[in-house]
This record gives structure tokens, C-alpha cells and sequence, in this order.
């Protein structure tokens, strides 16, 4: 058993605790465990701050992937999301209706249209992107800057693993 920073007690992984197994690599699947909470976390923090707003978790991710990346196809977005692009399209559809997103020809594909945002849609990204800079100021995260820097590499590099990782078969419990 480990301390966290809270004064709790943690076992050193997940697994560890509802299994008893000694498991390959406990300290990535401590990284998983925590990043699943983390955001299972920031998921119930999203939805109670858009609660009230014009916007809900998942079309925010949207909103801000065409920001950050410039105009998409729905297919692009649906990979940046892990999701199929079948779940994402009615999202995009929605903002678009709503005059958030524009939906402009594609040179390099007929069928699959380029979404990008409007003037109205930019505005509304930078009001977001001012509203939830002033909820991580008031956050007291006692974290130094370059750790905080460090995590974020360190998850950027396993998320850059996954994305090009082939998926593993989980054992065929049904004998």
C-alpha cells in the first residue's frame, strides 16, 4: 500500500486490490487506473458546468478539436474523438444547426465535407476557453509547473502508443 498525496491509502494498482495477482507493469496500470478516474472526474466537473449553458461535454470536444485543428472532415473529428463517426455526426449536425459550424466543400473528397467553425462559432470557442481558465485559476492544485508538464508529456506519449497500437484480444472466458 501506497499514500496519496491526501493521506490515503491506495494499493499500488487497481488489479492489485480486486485480485490479489501480481500484474505486469503495475505502475502503467496505476496510470491507467488514475487517468480513468481523472477523467471520469473532469466528466461529472464538465457536466455540472454546462449544465446550465449551450453546451455539453462532448460538443465542446468538438467545438474545440475543429479549433484546435482547423477545418475537418466528420470522419477526422470521430478518429481525434475514438469514436465512430456515425455517434459524432449528429453532434456536428446540431452545431451546425445552431450556427456554430459551417459545412463547406471538400476538394480532396465529394462526400465528405470539410465543418469549420463560424464567426459566431470562434467567439463562442473563446468564451470557453476564458471561462475554464478562470476555473483551473481558482483550482489550489499544489503541483509545480514541471511536474504538471511531465504528466502531460507522459500522457501524450501513452495516448501516442495507443493510436498506433493493434488491439489486444481479451482471453475467451467462455469455456
Amino acid at each position: 500500500m501506497a499514500e496519496s498525496r491526501r493521506g490515503r491509502q491506495r494499493p499500488s494498482t487497481a488489479a492489485d486490490a480486486r485480485t490479489g495477482q501480481q500484474e505486469a507493469r503495475p505502475e502503467l496500470a496505476r496510470l491507467f487506473d488514475e487517468t480513468v478516474r481523472l477523467y471520469l472526474q473532469l466528466k461529472a466537473q464538465a457536466t455540472a458546468i454546462y449544465r446550465r449553458g449551450d453546451v455539453s461535454g462532448p460538443r465542446r470536444t468538438i467545438l474545440m478539436t475543429i479549433a484546435r485543428s482547423g477545418p475537418r472532415t466528420v470522419a477526422q473529428v470521430a478518429r481525434d474523438r475514438s469514436e465512430a463517426r456515425q455517434r459524432v455526426q449528429p453532434l456536428v449536425n446540431a452545431l451546425i444547426a445552431e450556427g456554430l459550424l459551417a459545412s463547406t466543400v471538400n476538394p480532396a473528397h465529394k462526400r465528405a465535407p470539410l465543418v469549420s467553425l463560424t464567426v459566431r462559432g470562434e467567439a463562442f470557442v473563446r468564451a470557453i476557453i476564458q471561462h475554464e481558465s478562470r476555473l483551473r485559476a481558482r483550482l489550489k492544485l499544489n503541483v509545480p509547473k514541471a511536474d504538471l508538464v511531465r504528466a502531460a508529456d507522459t500522457l501524450q506519449a501513452v495516448r501516442e502508443v495507443l493510436e498506433t497500437a493493434e488491439s489486444p484480444e481479451l482471453p475467451d472466458n467462455s469455456r
